[in-house]
């Protein structure tokens, strides 16, 4: 009598395979040691799992003999045990399904032992029957030791009648390629639907069929990033739907985000948002802590506007859900050391502790005597912790991006579209007012003219400045004093020309001595000699006279 065979459940799973193309994945070798098993007879194929199970495992190889021939393998090593074996069982996980099973003389695994070395047993299941090695989806090639002492079920195949029910289930079924058409095809299982999906029968781009708890289907926004969602974005200019979390307010964020106003209000009522007065207070926080985590509802005074907090000076943490909102301080932990002793010599060198440190140096006017030696202490907060003077603020590695949070998400008709995208491009336009200029902006426009610092004539470079214009072209102008006597003298320009310096004009103030509050002759004559990008040489014809002063007034242009 055959010891092994293919279970009913396994013959059912291979013939489906067959009929739709699917592969069977067998991953588990079942050991078990049945009470009573009469290993004679030829087990039966409608039988489950056992009593009696000792081990369930992973199988180690699995490998294709020939197109109808494919074995499983597994080693017992010599760790496992102690049990006996006299039934084996192939299982498929993701079937539930209990596939061949093996019969076989009852014998011992032992695992090794204090005093006793343990077994090593090499398992081998072999199947066959028609297309096997394409029905498991196993292609590669056995090892040696897997042809050696398996228990195979040797040409063991069933015509189709034989096995219950399979021409049955057999009957009706189209072959694989008809039914990945089937399924491809637009309308297909359409009426199975139609009927139960609310109005308008067709949803618009980007919904999705949604099947509602009371059986019914309709069409549904996708909702990808609920709105509140704080995330780090790559580019500087958020995506659509989103903002900056740079502090700036949504003037009309009731009317315009209405999802994101009933969400964030009703957070803010339940406490689980934090949000703050006004913007006075705001800017308490932000002017105190660097960043802001609150939100402001009904901002300056307007109805449904809402202020976003601003998070562009440090990072965002976790916390729990009372700290959700709140904003961290910078910080650093103290510095501490000491030093002492009951007189300074060259001996104290080894007194100061922490972030002092003493050392000698050598100065006879320091009361050191004709030795020169005294004892002085130097502080640096390196000697305690090497992170200070790493930074000009607390900075662990970093890099930046900017944060931004999602206060629009449905599909909309495209007008709402495209004013989603024309507020997140509008995000980094100045304003009217220019209050939402960064720190290069502020100095681009701080550029465009810079005026006199002074009013006092007798201070060199006082009317010093520049002024640039749309077109590119910059003035720039001053006035220098020179002593009066021949000699060339040198002038830097407020600013680098960044292209060129077309030219420079200079000339003199008429007056007499600078003391009594005027500057040289009339028939002085002031020269240029050369104009670079960042300055100019001047030749000046005069007396000699160390008293005498001449005032030189210029004027550079250039792009």
């Amino acid at each position: 009598m055959a010891n092994s065979i293919i279970t009913t459940a396994g013959l059912a799973l291979f013939a489906d395979a067959a009929a739709t193309g699917k592969t069977i994945a067998i991953d588990k070798m079942i050991f078990a040691d049945v009470p009573g098993l009469d290993v004679s007879q030829t087990p039966d194929p409608a039988q489950g799992l056992p009593a009696g199970i000792v081990c369930r495992t992973e199988i180690d190889r699995s490998a294709k003999i020939d197109d109808r021939t494919i074995v499983y393998s597994k080693t017992l090593a010599a760790t496992v045990g102690d049990f006996y074996i006299n039934w084996i069982g192939l299982y498929s996980t993701s079937e539930s399904t209990l596939v061949a099973v093996c019969c076989v003389p009852r014998h011992k695994k032992y695992a090794t032992s204090e005093f006793e070395a343990g077994n090593t047993l090499y398992k081998n299941f072999a199947l066959s029957f028609a297309n096997a090695a394409a029905l498991t989806g196993i292609t590669i090639a056995p090892e040696a030791w897997q042809m050696q002492g398996e228990y195979a079920l040797k040409e063991h195949t069933h015509t189709i009648p034989q096995v219950t029910g399979l021409q049955a289930a057999l009957d009706g079924k189209e072959n694989a390629g008809a039914v990945a058409e089937h399924n491809a095809s637009g309308v297909a299982h359409w009426e199975l639907f139609r009927g139960k999906i609310s109005k308008p029968e067709t949803g618009s781009a980007g919904q999705y069929l949604k099947l509602n708890p009371d059986g019914t289907c309709s069409w549904s926004d996708i909702d990808c990033v609920p709105v509140g969602t704080i995330f780090p974005f790559a580019s500087a200019q958020p995506p659509a739907g989103a903002y900056l979390l740079n502090g700036q307010t949504i003037a009309n964020c009731q009317t315009l985000y209405p999802q994101f106003w009933t969400w964030l209000s009703a957070e803010a009522t339940a406490g689980r948002v934090r949000t703050v007065a006004d913007n006075a207070a705001f800017e308490s926080e932000l002017t105190a802590k660097g960043n802001c985590g609150a939100f402001v509802l009904n901002a300056g005074g307007t109805a449904g506007a809402v202020r976003l907090p601003s998070v562009t000076a440090g990072f965002i943490m976790g916390g729990t859900a009372s700290q959700t909102g709140t904003t961290e301080a910078a910080g650093l932990p103290n510095i501490t050391g000491a030093f002492g002793g009951d007189k300074l010599t060259d001996y104290a060198t080894g007194w100061g502790t922490g972030a002092f440190t003493a050392e000698t140096f050598n100065d006879t006017s320091a009361g050191g005597g004709s030795s020169g030696k005294n004892t002085r202490y130097a502080f640096s907060a390196a000697n305690s912790n090497s992170i200070y003077g790493a930074s000009s603020t607390v900075q662990p590695p970093a890099v930046r991006f900017a944060y931004c949070i999602k206060v629009y998400n449905a599909t909309s008709a495209l007008s709402e579209q495209d004013a989603a995208q024309l507020a997140s491009l509008m995000q980094l336009k100045a304003d009217t007012g220019l209050s939402n200029l960064t720190e290069d902006g502020e100095a681009k426009i701080k550029g465009v003219f810079t005026p006199p610092t002074s009013t006092d004539l007798n201070t060199v470079d006082a009317f010093n400045g520049f002024a640039r214009f749309p077109s590119g072209m910059i003035m720039q102008w001053g006035e220098s004093l020179i002593q009066n006597k021949e000699t060339t003298f040198d002038i830097v320009f407020p600013v680098t020309f960044p292209n060129r310096c077309f030219t420079v004009v200079v000339g003199t103030k008429i007056g007499g001595n600078v003391a009594a509050d005027s500057y040289g002759a009339t028939d002085k004559l002031i020269q240029m000699v050369k104009a670079t990008t960042s300055g100019a040489t001047f030749f000046q014809q005069g007396f000699e006279s160390n008293s005498n002063w001449i005032k030189g007034c210029w004027i550079a242009i250039g792009n």
